[in-house]
């Protein structure tokens, strides 16, 4: 099977959230101001949860997340808004995510 192509950064949607291919998430929201994804982390130490910056696959400093698709629009800018917000689609959306990203079609809206 033929491995997805990754949204260009031309095409990325301000404020999207994206199920993304990423070296520390599956789920990230695009801001384009900074060509970066807000994704949700976990200190496995510390156990804290914090937002954390992924660049852009295309990003000119080299980024590493591959948008594959959108499924959402933010609706607000607060950070521990943000926060719970992607900590609640990369829960609901676990199974939809792992079949996205391994290629799979889906007719389920997000």
């Amino acid at each position: 099977m033929c491995k997805k192509q990754h949204i260009a950064i031309c095409d990325m949607i301000n404020d999207g959230v994206y199920i993304i291919n990423a070296r520390n998430s599956d789920v990230g929201l695009y801001k384009a101001s900074s060509g970066n994804f807000l994704i949700s982390r976990y200190c496995s130490i510390t156990s804290d949860n914090y937002l954390f910056e992924e660049l852009h696959y295309d990003h000119p400093d080299k980024g590493t997340a591959k948008p594959i698709k959108l499924i959402a629009q933010q609706k607000h800018s607060d950070s521990d808004k943000t926060l719970n917000y992607l900590n609640k689609i990369a829960h609901w959306q676990e199974a939809q995510i792992k079949r996205t990203l391994k290629g799979s079609e889906s007719d389920n809206d997000y």
